[in-house]
């Protein structure tokens, strides 16, 4: 059975094994990077041969690290004529 990762409202700094769900729980606001170094680090101490740059579970599969939600900036509205700010 495959290992899942699960983004829940934990302490960031340290991943937790959910062996009911055989999910890893990682906390929030962690960039891509940090939570794959998590996921990689708990998979290795249960015994998953971490290879190649992913995480990798036991069966040899990669296991999906959720990435975060992109950020997208406020938008501002022109404040002029009409055909101003639909101009293509």
């Amino acid at each position: 059975m495959c290992a899942i990762v699960s983004v829940e409202d934990i302490d960031p700094a340290a991943p937790v094994w959910d062996r009911a769900r055989v999910a890893i729980l990682i906390g929030p606001d962690l960039d891509y990077f940090q939570a794959l170094k998590q996921v990689r680090a708990l998979l290795s101490w249960l015994g998953a041969p971490q290879r190649g740059l992913g995480a990798t579970c036991w069966c040899g599969d990669y296991v999906q690290v959720p990435k975060p939600n992109p950020r997208v900036p406020p938008q501002r509205t022109a404040r002029g004529r009409k055909e101003v700010r639909h101009a293509g």
